[in-house]
């Protein structure tokens, strides 16, 4: 019984760094989870932020892919896209998928389109209230999207 007791406390004792998702961040987590990806409990991001991430794993092309959520009970302040892969095509056509279905980027007119040149070089565009920078590297291609005003929620009135 001791035992047990013990690991139920080292259960609790590893999940206090985790978070379910607030509702200011639920709206985002769900309609990422609606593209087939698989969104995790939240984790403190370490830095004196206050932020938490959570990470929703899935595949794209063949390819591991990443969306990370990163926020609070204030809401989104950004999302990372990261494909294992090194070929742009792919991140590009996803972070297109993202922007027509996820509405706090779907809110900003124009940000489906900000990456349509993109080739993989860092290039960091602002659209409206969003920031969009892209990047591949020798493993991986990555685009950072961030909102400059602080957290955003998606608009509920339709």
């Amino acid at each position: 019984m001791r035992s047990i007791r013990l690991t139920l406390l080292a259960g609790l004792l590893a999940g206090c760094n985790a978070l379910s998702a607030p509702a200011a961040v639920r709206a985002t987590l769900d309609e990422v989870e609606a593209l087939r990806y698989d969104c995790g409990e939240g984790l403190a991001d370490n830095v004196p932020s206050g932020l938490f991430q959570w990470k929703c794993s899935g595949t794209v092309a063949g390819h591991r892919a990443i969306v990370d959520v990163e926020g609070n009970d204030d809401g989104v302040v950004g999302l990372t896209l990261d494909i294992s892969s090194v070929d742009p095509t792919f991140t590009r056509a996803e972070f297109q998928r993202l922007a027509n279905s996820v509405s706090l980027l779907r809110a900003e007119p124009g940000l489906v389109g900000a990456l349509d040149t993109w080739s993989g070089v860092q290039n960091p565009v602002r659209v409206g209230a969003a920031r969009v920078n892209g990047e591949c590297d020798a493993t991986q291609c990555i685009v950072f999207i961030g909102f400059r005003d602080g957290p955003v929620q998606p608009d509920s009135s339709g």
